[in-house]
């Protein structure tokens, strides 16, 4: 199925699966990689058993549709979940005192483990790609399972730097990112793993998730040097493990049904308000929306107009717990609330709203926003969708039910490009689209809960001066599937109008709030552009409040000044130091104290590979990667 061969002191993994050749490389010293166990039998899970090792990876049975959460509280918890939370606890409390637990399991499951696991700290969830979607009966399918990754007895997570190969499109031959100018800071092999594992190395077979790809994945990113023994225990040894009590399973906050104000907003008439949106919350009529959009501050410290992004934890969960109360009450019999947080947060909102509400889809957002994070990409963002009751509207058609000339059809372009995602295996090169577009390639597939076709705003010509601008994209599709024309959308933190504006554009009425009244005054003056028949999302359209940008004359580019810097690390041998640079290099060091934010930023091409976009057929790694079968 696979091998392993030392690599330039790194462990290369190689795995043939399906119709593709996949490949991950992982950084691992002499005598850091784990022994495996793969428990076959319950002998394998006894308490001597869990003693030897340090490192365990459990898979969770899958519930029963009538055992599957959300829950609406700690009983139906302990009823549904208190079996398997239990045999979990067994295995924490056998570990010893350092140790690190992966545990596979259904996303919906998370936000229990999260709570219900008080002796362990959870470090990250992450998105695993199934090879096939799963039906979900309602909704969009499931495309991704959550591996949960918790320490017990230290914080920080310690984990090997793993690089996953690079892929290629199959039309145009490069690779399906475009790394443009940045192509000397990236290495030769792949990227660094993100925290959504969705290529075709690791996708896990639907029906019996527990393969050999991911236990070796899970035992090549653990072999840090911190930890010695893995146990692999799949569901059906994982179901001999004595349980223990469920006593220590706590309850969750209780949701208290609220009245509206009587000095009542009139919702769905295309305005926008100012004010604090807890405030307007309550004077919102009842059972009045179809569609409640929320994206809240996050609590990370941004900096935001009129806003303190700082509270307690506490706090600011209290802070949630008030405003969810709100959108239970206005949401209509069949409306959808659609909430973005962190992965801590979403697990406090979903158990909180889940005690209401019903789980329509999680939905994971693969998007890159932040630096890298113990040798992760942090890139699973957390989109739920929760429905009051059976949800009244999925305006999706599955691409088997399309015909080809009218998916290609320009009246569909609206529809092909917002709502079908781009396939993988294809990049997003300008040039390359319309060459498949002349050909008459689908590049499209079908539209389930993993979502990795949609992109971060990093140009400021697409940008307001607001520190969290969602791309309208996303927006877009969650407003085209849960609502139909003439539905009311509201959006109670609406910031520069990127909700209200996508509604209006959609033949959705609208309702948006805003603290601040500089963003409210922005999202203002972009309904007007859009009154006017501008989009005024297209880079066409002037930024009506543009963030600052660099404006830096740069003397001597700052790609060249990194490329010096990789000279003379060259020559020396080693990644040099300022006073190393000033000495031997050609260009004054005020440029680098000047254009850099750090000496390892100015370093940084000096510390890799540097890669090409083309595929170069003289590397066993590359000319082998991602062939596809047509």
């Amino acid at each position: 199925m696979g091998h392993r061969a030392a690599c330039i002191g790194r462990i290369l993994c190689i795995r043939e699966a399906f119709t593709v050749v996949m490949a991950y490389e992982a950084e691992i010293d002499d005598g850091d990689g784990l022994e495996l166990t793969n428990a076959a039998e319950p002998t394998d899970v006894s308490e001597p058993s869990l003693e030897a090792h340090d490192a365990y990876l459990l898979h969770l049975p899958r519930l029963e549709p009538a055992e599957t959460p959300p829950y609406q509280n700690r009983a139906d918890l302990v009823a549904s979940f208190g079996g398997q939370l239990s045999r979990i606890e067994t295995v924490i409390d056998t570990a010893p005192a350092e140790s690190v637990f992966a545990v596979l399991s259904q996303t919906e499951l998370l936000p229990y483990l999260t709570k219900s696991l008080d002796t362990v700290n959870f470090q990250r969830s992450i998105a695993v790609r199934l090879d096939e979607p799963d039906e979900t009966g309602s909704g969009l399918d499931d495309e991704f399972l959550s591996l949960s990754i918790f320490t017990k007895g230290y914080d920080a997570l310690s984990i090997s730097k793993v690089r996953t190969a690079y892929r290629y499109c199959p039309a145009c031959e490069k690779t399906t990112k475009d790394y443009g100018g940045k192509k000397h800071l990236y290495d030769s092999f792949g990227t660094l793993q993100r925290d959504v594992w969705k290529h075709p190395d690791i996708c896990l077979p639907t029906q019996e998730p527990f393969c050999e790809e991911l236990i070796e994945r899970v035992r090549d990113t653990l072999s840090s040097g911190r930890h010695d023994a893995l146990l692999a225990v799949d569901r059906r040894v994982f179901s001999d493990i004595t349980p223990t009590t469920v006593e220590s399973i706590p309850a969750f906050g209780e949701l208290t049904p609220t009245s509206e104000s009587p000095d009542c907003i009139a919702v769905g008439e295309d305005t926008l308000h100012n004010g604090d949106a807890l405030d307007l919350l309550s004077k919102t009529p009842d059972d009045a929306v179809d569609l409640v959009f929320l994206d809240p501050p996050y609590n990370i410290g941004k900096e935001y107009d009129g806003y303190d992004d700082e509270r307690g934890v506490d706090e600011y969960y209290q802070w949630c717990e008030e405003w969810l109360q709100e959108v239970v009450r206005v949401l209509r019999p069949g409306g959808v609330a659609v909430v973005l947080n962190l992965p801590e947060s979403i697990h406090h909102h979903y158990r909180y709203l889940g005690q209401e509400l019903e789980l329509t889809n999680w939905i994971c957002w693969d998007s890159m926003s932040r630096p890298p994070a113990g040798n992760i990409m942090p890139t699973n963002y957390p989109v739920l969708v929760f429905s009051n009751g059976e949800p009244s509207t999925l305006n999706y058609r599955s691409l088997e039910l399309r015909d080809e000339s009218e998916l290609l059809a320009p009246s569909a372009e609206f529809e092909y490009e917002t709502i079908y995602p781009l396939d993988d295996r294809y990049c997003k090169r300008k040039s390359c689209r319309n060459q498949r577009t002349e050909r008459g390639i689908i590049d499209r597939k079908e539209l389930t809960t993993l979502w990795t076709d949609v992109f971060r705003l990093k140009h400021n010509s697409k940008r307001e001066d607001h520190p969290t601008m969602l791309p309208p994209k996303l927006v877009r599709r969650l407003v085209w599937l849960f609502t139909e024309p003439g539905d009311t959308v509201l959006d109670p933190f609406n910031g520069v109008g990127t909700t209200t504006l996508t509604a209006a554009q959609l033949g959705r009425h609208y309702t948006g709030f805003e603290l601040s009244e500089k963003y409210l005054e922005i999202a203002r003056r972009k309904h007007d552009q859009l009154d006017s028949g501008l989009d005024p999302f297209d880079k066409q359209s002037e930024s009506i409040s543009p963030p600052s940008s660099d404006t830096t004359e740069y003397k001597v580019p700052k790609r060249e000044l990194q490329l010096e810097v990789k000279r003379i690390a060259e020559r020396l041998n080693h990644v040099p130091d300022k006073e190393e640079v000033e000495e031997l290099g050609r260009y004054s060091i005020q440029y680098y104290e000047e254009y850099f934010d750090g000496w390892a930023d100015a370093t940084k091409a000096a510390r890799t590979t540097g890669m090409s976009e083309e595929r170069d057929d003289d590397s066993d790694s590359q000319s082998t990667l991602y062939n596809y079968t047509e």
